[in-house]
């Protein structure tokens, strides 16, 4: 059900991706989901229904895609800093998944609960810690979000 770009399925980084993902309860598993679609639950009649948005295809039908991220400048903000690597990325659209070449089920483990908490939070997690006064809870306030209408693979908007 699921399209590789830049990667095999058979490659390190594609099967930690499956083994983090099984090995995660079904909450952390919605967010990864979120992240890479724009909602947190599969659509009626399952995965293989994942509907995309792009004005070229009129069929609307995207699978789940899994890319490597193409190498690109460091980032300057904290997180990435703090992991010294760059965070997977997203296209919720096209149901696009990017992933940095980790070199670790433990990195990449590490890039994919940062990038669910800016997500989640809006911040980057180390901003949060260091906000806290370095403990293990959060100060800031998350985005707040509205639900709207919209297309079926995208059913939230969010705001500052």
């Amino acid at each position: 059900i699921s399209e590789y770009k830049g990667l095999r399925p058979l490659d390190p980084l594609a099967k930690w991706f499956w083994q983090l993902l099984e090995s995660w309860g079904p909450l952390r598993r919605s967010h990864v989901l979120q992240l890479a679609t724009g909602t947190a639950a599969a659509p009626k009649g399952g995965f293989e229904y994942l509907a995309g948005h792009d004005i070229q295809r009129s069929d609307g039908a995207y699978r789940f895609s899994l890319r490597k991220q193409q190498a690109q400048q460091p980032q300057d903000d904290a997180a990435t800093k703090h992991a010294n690597k760059p965070l997977p990325r997203a296209f919720a659209p096209l149901n696009r998944l990017y992933l940095p070449e980790y070199k670790s089920k433990q990195e990449l483990a590490a890039g994919l609960e940062q990038a669910l908490h800016r997500m989640l939070h809006g911040k980057p997690a180390v901003d949060a810690v260091a906000q806290s006064g370095g403990g293990g809870s959060t100060l800031h306030q998350p985005l707040l979000c509205q639900q709207v209408e919209g297309p079926p693979n995208h059913m939230f908007t969010i705001f500052e």
